[in-house]
């Protein structure tokens, strides 16, 4: 008799089953544990003399890992190199501690400092402390995770990789949460999950990474390039925009290249003389403008971010979902009712009131409303 073969999966579902739903209370009290122990952590960590230098080198690293960098991290860091070349590692410490830099990354720098023999022992007893808690809380969710994973799965990735985002963003919400906001975790928990689902989602087709704080970038820019344009009388230049941001034009124009979506040089197209050609030979001068191209990011951006600025998270889920934008397939308003737990009639009433909103606030992308 032939064995059935096995689902991976299966063993996932059956391991997260073992683990209780923690009282509120329990739950509330093993991350307030979490928080004390890695403030602890931190103060040590912020207050080595070796902190802003082996910090620099960590935002190095994820800044070219992420094509661009986060101007507020850079502005805490230059300060806390400067406080330490003055010698002041309160103040040091205190810029440090404001840099958006995850708990991860904190510890990754902490692994790089020599601490006395007898503070180090303390300080891995007190990680161990608080990652213990951090577990008993992870697994008491991850039944809440697979719950909302499963309404996922369909949108373009495979259900293994859309648990492990919703688990990526469940350590977020621990990390962040705090009881006093008269929020229950659970709540708060599944805000960060479909965060990261959505994310996840909207990133799924891409060949080339793009940060989420990439993506804002790009969309402060192209939001600003019709206030510079009104200002100046003409289309403000590449270098013009990347100065709003603090970056060099060269930054910007890698920036859009890597944003693009990537086409295949083989593609046929019809040419000027009505014969159709590869693209590779239709490739332009490398010199050409590049301020050209700006009105078509505008465009693109401008949708895509629309949804990141103006509408509310489930006018977001819903819109990206009805349309298929990012590379997804479209869905009918049946399929995102049942994702959103929500009827068709309010989908429907939340998709018209997230057009208005566009219309109103984004005339430029009225064209592309007033065709859906």
């Amino acid at each position: 008799m032939r064995n059935k073969k096995i689902n991976p999966s299966d063993y996932y579902f059956a391991e997260i089953e073992q683990y209780p739903q923690l009282p509120a209370d329990e739950q509330n009290a093993l991350i307030a544990h979490v928080r004390m122990c890695w403030k602890v952590l931190n103060r040590h960590i912020f207050e080595h003399p070796d902190a802003p230098r082996l910090f620099r080198a960590q935002y190095e690293k994820i800044r070219k890992s992420k094509a661009t960098h986060n101007c507020a991290n850079l502005k805490h860091l230059e300060a806390a190199e400067n406080a330490a070349l003055l010698g002041d590692r309160d103040i040091a410490a205190s810029e440090l501690a404001l840099m958006g830099f995850t708990q991860v990354n904190i510890l990754v720098v902490s692994k790089k400092m020599k601490f006395d023999p007898y503070l180090r022992e303390v300080l891995d007893l007190t990680f161990d402390d608080a990652i213990h808690a951090r577990n008993k809380v992870i697994n008491s969710n991850l039944k809440l995770v697979l719950k909302f994973a499963r309404k996922y799965q369909n949108f373009g990735l495979p259900l293994d990789d859309v648990i492990q985002e919703g688990n990526m963003g469940l350590i977020r919400a621990i990390e962040t949460y705090d009881a006093s906001m008269g929020v229950k975790f659970s709540t708060y928990a599944v805000w960060w999950i479909r965060k990261r689902f959505m994310n996840a989602i909207k990133t799924s087709n891409k060949l080339i990474y793009i940060p989420t704080h990439a993506q804002e970038t790009l969309t402060r820019i192209v939001q600003r390039q019709d206030a510079l344009a009104n200002e100046r009388g003409r289309e403000p230049t590449l270098e013009e925009l990347a100065a709003t941001e603090n970056l060099t034009g060269k930054q910007l124009e890698s920036l859009f290249n890597v944003s693009a979506d990537p086409i295949s040089l083989d593609s046929r197209v019809s040419s000027s003389d009505d014969n159709e050609k590869q693209l590779r030979a239709l490739i332009p001068d490398p010199k050409a403008d590049l301020n050209l191209d700006l009105d078509e990011y505008k465009m693109r951006y401008g949708l895509a971010r629309a949804l990141d600025m103006l509408l509310t998270e489930t006018e977001r889920e819903a819109i990206i979902l009805r349309y298929g934008l990012f590379g997804n397939p479209t869905h009918t308003l049946e399929e995102i009712a049942q994702v959103i737990g929500k009827s068709r009639e309010y989908v429907r009433q939340i998709e018209k009131a997230a057009f208005d909103k566009i219309r109103i606030k984004m005339p430029y992308l009225r064209d592309f409303v007033e065709d859906e």
